[in-house]
């Protein structure tokens, strides 16, 4: 709802940045999981499963901002919905 508020009333139509921001705020927060010790970092055998992986949390954050940008807040939850 922050980010439509931010297109509707601001007139912000950068929503590549809103999703580089919200992948920011996740790697900031996972980072200050593990120093607390709320998660623990494991390492991975295969870097193309964490490449496919991140690949598909981008682009769906991607597209999931612009259907906000473009779309009421109904349509976006029914479709984030079906995204899930």
């Amino acid at each position: 709802m922050l980010n439509k508020h931010l297109v509707l009333k601001y007139q912000f139509d950068f929503m590549s940045l809103l999703s580089a921001l919200h992948f920011l705020a996740s790697l900031m927060a996972c980072i200050v999981m593990v120093l607390v010790g709320c998660i623990r970092y494991k390492p991975v055998k295969s870097s193309l499963c964490i490449f496919r992986i991140a690949l598909g949390s981008l682009l769906s954050t991607v597209f999931m901002n612009y259907c906000l940008a473009t779309s009421s807040i109904g349509f976006y939850q029914i479709s984030k919905l079906a995204c899930i």
